[in-house]
């Protein structure tokens, strides 16, 4: 028995043959956003700059002290390359 036979044994053929015709990623608005929030897709060569400032450790602005990138933020990313 395949592995895909369970699947439509127990769902059937019509729903495993639309699952397998379904787009995988849903689709996605080039941009959402609500009041001060704004939520679009990542372009590195637009965003690299600020992403940097934002993770690097220094301080954001004159209000905020400087931290410890590897402790407040690195150290929660499990994968990746990372030192």
């Amino acid at each position: 028995m395949r592995d895909d036979d369970l699947g439509h044994d127990v769902l059937g053929d019509d729903v495993m043959n639309r699952a397998a015709h379904a787009s995988i990623i849903p689709p996605f608005p080039e941009r959402l956003e609500h009041g001060d929030f704004l939520l679009r897709p990542v372009s590195f060569a637009r965003d690299a700059v600020a992403l940097h400032a934002a993770s690097n450790g220094s301080p954001w602005d004159d209000q905020s002290p400087a931290y410890d990138p590897d402790e407040m933020i690195w150290r929660y990313m499990f994968g990746g390359p990372y030192p």
